[in-house]
């Protein structure tokens, strides 16, 4: 209901961690309205199977999105391992920081096997040098950092 203004910023790169283009741009959505703030020529863009394209805004006034050049299923893609840190809060709160270094990591998402626990974000996707600070709750049990395993796909 209020009027979005934003930087953006678009980035198109390979899931290997090859960042091929960037740019900004600002952006002034009237109340109540959807509308497109940028458009390519079909040959302006890098496309293949090995890239993607991903948005983000500077304020989060809207969640990261990401395009892929090609079904999921035909993704030229190796997963790379994530860097993983944990700091316990309380004994029934942890932090967990993750951070995609090399490469793109698709489908980011932590488990714990009780099923009371509540994280403050879970599934996404994390650019190369991207990095998400996500908070781990349990008010049933106590939680240790050995409880939580990280995945992406």
């Amino acid at each position: 209901r209020h009027e979005v203004s934003d930087k953006i910023t678009v980035t198109q790169g390979t899931f290997d961690g090859v960042q091929r283009d960037q740019l900004t741009h600002t952006v002034h959505v009237p109340p109540n309205a959807s509308m497109a703030v940028l458009r390519w020529d079909a040959g302006q863009l890098d496309r293949g199977p090995d890239r993607y394209l991903s948005v983000h805004a500077a304020n989060d006034l809207f969640p990261p999105n990401r395009h892929f050049f090609a079904a999921i299923k035909d993704l030229v893609r190796e997963p790379q391992p994530l860097v993983v840190e944990m700091t316990q809060v309380d004994t029934q709160t942890l932090d967990v920081t993750l951070r995609a270094d090399a490469a793109y990591a698709y489908f980011v998402h932590l488990i714990v096997p009780h099923e009371a626990t509540r994280f403050s974000d879970n599934y996404f996707d994390l650019i190369p040098g991207e990095e998400r600070s996500i908070r781990v709750s349990n008010a049933e049990v106590e939680l240790k950092p050995d409880m939580v395993t990280v995945k992406a796909r």
